[in-house]
């Protein structure tokens, strides 16, 4: 069985690569920030995901994208594409973009548990304990405020600070890890990865929208002792050469690389204070910019991801 999910990850990896390598794959568009996005407010969100409004896979009878024939759902997927959505929209005021981005609202109303958790790894996907998920947390509460912002209707705020609620507090479901003296959000939470840099960051941006929805002084002390381990924590991301993916050293791609880069100037306009963030950014840049250190980084990864296939490409 191990040799088949071996084979079967390894296919999967190989042909995602294969994608990116035409730029057709939907996963990996090129990571930019949102035209129009303004710090410290909530408008357009920060990391453009127009591009994920654009499914091109199965869908339920609803629209709502679904990931094979049993009607199974990756939330990311959904959440992401409703940030798209409502990005279109304030750009074009096409009513058809606010009622796409209200019909994924919608489904994770539907789909958050009576204690604030949305599932998200599914069974089938290793042998992961928790199936909650820090990113998927911090995300959909930055769909949710928006359209609450956009509707004013309650029923989306009292479900974000539920989701929020459940990331930093959740009873035996905790996403929240304690490591090197850091307070980390994490995204995959018992798995090999260990407390991944852009979903610590996605995470973290959905208290801090929170936040500026509500101005909530329980919520600002909360964000700044994560913000606090953030900083502190990104010397463990740096390898010398290249960004890891995570804290288990795994090489970044040079999309989740880019991502990187992205997400510590976002961090580095909305919170200014902490220096790390610009100055992890322009070291990134240099890496990125050294024909070398792109080579070197992805022939490291080309060996760690033969070693260990997975369906995805990190």
């Amino acid at each position: 069985m191990r040799l088949k999910a071996y084979f079967k990850n390894l296919y999967m990896m190989t042909r995602e690569m294969s994608f990116r390598f035409r730029k057709e794959s939907y996963f990996c568009s090129e990571p930019k920030i949102t035209k129009g996005y303004i710090a410290k407010q909530i408008g357009p969100y920060f990391y453009d995901f127009s591009a994920k409004t654009h499914w091109k896979g199965l869908v339920d009878n609803s629209g709502i994208p679904v990931i094979n024939t049993d009607n199974e759902y990756f939330p990311v997927t959904i959440i992401q594409k409703a940030l798209g959505h409502h990005i279109l929209f304030l750009k074009t005021k096409h009513k058809q973009e606010k009622k796409k981005f209200l019909e994924c609202c919608r489904w994770i109303l539907n789909n958050t548990d009576r204690d604030g958790g949305i599932l998200t790894w599914r069974k089938t996907q290793g042998s992961r304990n928790n199936r909650y998920s820090a990113i998927t947390q911090g995300m959909a509460t930055s769909v949710l405020v928006r359209a609450y912002l956009l509707t004013k209707q309650k029923e989306y705020l009292e479900k974000a600070y539920l989701l929020i609620g459940f990331m930093l507090e959740g009873n035996n479901n905790s996403l929240i890890t304690q490591r090197k003296s850091l307070t980390i959000l994490d995204e995959y939470p018992g798995s090999r990865y260990q407390f991944v840099l852009n979903g610590w960051i996605f995470a973290l941006f959905g208290l801090y929208e929170l936040y500026l929805t509500e101005k909530d002084k329980d919520l600002l002390v909360k964000l700044q002792k994560l913000l606090l381990s953030l900083a502190s924590g990104l010397k463990y991301y740096d390898a010398g050469f290249w960004s890891y993916y995570d804290q288990a050293q795994h090489i970044s791609s040079v999309y989740y690389h880019k991502s990187h880069i992205i997400l510590l100037e976002v961090l580095s306009i909305n919170f200014p204070k902490y220096s790390e963030f610009i100055s992890y950014r322009n070291i990134f840049i240099k890496y990125l910019n050294n024909p070398f250190f792109k080579i070197l980084s992805q022939t490291i990864k080309f060996f760690q991801k033969i070693v260990n296939p997975t369906q995805s490409i990190y």
